[in-house]
């Protein structure tokens, strides 16, 4: 049997190379801690991702006070969310995350109501979610 090949140009990253060039603008800033108009703050532009071994209160603890986001795993229980989250100072620097199932914006909707001053909530649709309505 004959394969058919078409003959659309593919495309990698080997086949890709952006050649810096010399700038009239800079590009740089004394500090990279930007200010954020919405959360009445500054801080800086990392965030510590939402997954089981980063996404946790103990790093949440240890990055708030130097102003760096964390976003929250959300294989929590609302138990240990609610013992954490009684316990941290500085709530501004961390997002919920949730998922799309019921139970997981039951969960959700239930944590903010308790700790209003949450300001952020992280939507994770994994791969698994992919094909829900």
């Amino acid at each position: 049997m004959k394969k058919l090949i078409d003959n659309e140009i593919r495309l990698d990253f080997n086949d890709v190379l952006i050649n810096p060039a010399p700038s009239d603008v800079s590009l740089t800033r004394q500090s990279v801690c930007v200010e954020i108009g919405w959360l009445d703050t500054t801080a800086y532009p990392i965030v510590i991702s939402n997954m089981l071994s980063t996404g946790t209160y103990k790093i949440a603890n240890l990055l708030t006070p130097m102003r760096v986001f964390t976003f929250i795993h959300k294989e929590y229980k609302l138990e240990e969310h609610r013992e954490n989250l009684s316990k941290l100072d500085d709530k501004r620097f961390i997002a919920i995350t949730t998922g799309v199932r019921d139970q997981d914006v039951e969960k959700t909707i239930q944590i903010i109501s308790e700790f209003p001053d949450i300001p952020m909530i992280n939507v994770d649709v994994a791969n698994v979610y992919a094909n829900m309505r």
